[in-house]
């Protein structure tokens, strides 16, 4: 009688498993998965940061800081009538928002006789599922900062998502906005969508010009989808026979076409299933219009997000491991470095259907 190896596992079957895992995680890491949405919906920014490494051997080096800076600046100026040689600069950097970033993991375990007897191919699932968490603990975390946004301070230091939000927050200016829709009016219709885009497109900045918000995406939970769509895309309000479209409060509806469908608006309808991860009954609806594709905002999102660019994979494979040779188990997992923070509030939206 021999010495045997883990029962019938060899290192050589091993490091062909090691490679398989690499060669499936790799791929099902750069795969175009059509449910992943937070790059569409928040301003992303690399949480590795360069420095001077400043010890007078390291002239550059590499670090993920506790928490990120994102500077923004005032997103409309205006040009003036020049008197002279007064001449007027604007400041480019108007604020800074701080945005945590925190360490994120995920692993899976399996016992080296389930290993051995893995008839049903559990083992072949590993790196898609591994990957998949990791693509989308961004939507995880932008959804909760959504449905916790009532109670979550925002750079004004009011909740990110409240009526009377100051258009100044420097005292600047006084006048208040709403970014917190409730009631009647906050069902999800054509015609109030129509109305709350109207008065976001209304609002101003500190300096009394326009802020120039374009809502251009509609975020709902999987609830309220069906609305969604119909909302954005009726043309018109009251059918020819007289009865009112779906969803439309009575009285309410007029003929003629809804602008927000012609002018084309919204042009994105985000379903969002980690909208419902609460369970909270108002989250089922609840929906957000936002502005996400304008390119002359630049860093000034209604949500900003920070990550790590690549995912760190580590594993318990080799049979000298600790918990390969004592606890008779492999282990696989990934880690991710990630943060995510209230932007501008103008440009973001909360709407409570009744």
């Amino acid at each position: 009688m021999g010495i045997q190896t883990i029962g019938q596992v060899t290192p050589q079957e091993l490091l062909v498993f090691t490679a398989t895992i690499h060669a499936g995680l790799d791929q099902a890491l750069n795969d175009n998965a059509g449910d992943i949405h937070y790059p569409n919906i928040c301003f992303v920014k690399n949480a590795v940061e360069t420095y001077n490494g400043g010890d007078g051997t390291v002239q550059w080096a590499q670090r993920i800081p506790d928490e990120l800076i994102f500077n923004f600046s005032p997103p409309t100026g205006q040009m003036e009538e020049l008197e002279g040689n007064n001449k007027t600069f604007h400041p480019l950097v108007r604020g800074a928002i701080r945005v945590k970033v925190k360490q994120y993991h995920l692993g899976y375990k399996i016992s080296k006789k389930d290993f051995l007897n893995d008839v049903y191919g559990t083992l072949a699932a590993v790196p898609r599922k591994l990957a998949r968490g990791a693509r989308k603990l961004g939507d995880i975390l932008v959804a909760r900062l959504l449905r916790n946004g009532k109670v979550t301070k925002d750079y004004t230091k009011t909740n990110f998502f409240a009526t009377g939000k100051p258009l100044s927050p420097s005292g600047a200016r006084s006048g208040n906005f709403n970014n917190l829709f409730t009631g009647a009016g906050a069902a999800l219709t054509s015609i109030n969508l129509g109305r709350i885009i109207a008065e976001m497109m209304s609002l101003t900045n500190e300096d009394g010009l326009s802020l120039n918000v374009m809502p251009d995406t509609l975020i709902v939970p999987p609830t309220l989808y069906p609305e969604a769509v119909i909302a954005v895309k009726m043309i018109t309000n009251v059918f020819s026979d007289g009865n009112q479209a779906p969803g439309q409060v009575a009285g309410t509806a007029a003929h003629g076409a809804n602008w927000v469908a012609m002018e084309g608006m919204i042009k994105r309808v985000v379903k969002m299933n980690e909208l419902l991860i609460g369970g909270a009954a108002i989250d089922r609806r609840t929906w957000y219009v936002a502005e996400t594709m304008n390119p002359d905002r630049g860093g000034a999102w209604g949500i900003l997000y920070a990550e790590t660019p690549n995912v760190d994979f580590m594993q318990s494979m080799a049979l000298n491991d600790y918990s390969v040779a004592f606890l008779n188990e492999f282990a696989w997992g990934v880690e991710r470095w990630a943060g995510v923070a209230p932007g501008l509030p103008h440009l973001i939206a909360r709407c409570e259907q009744p």
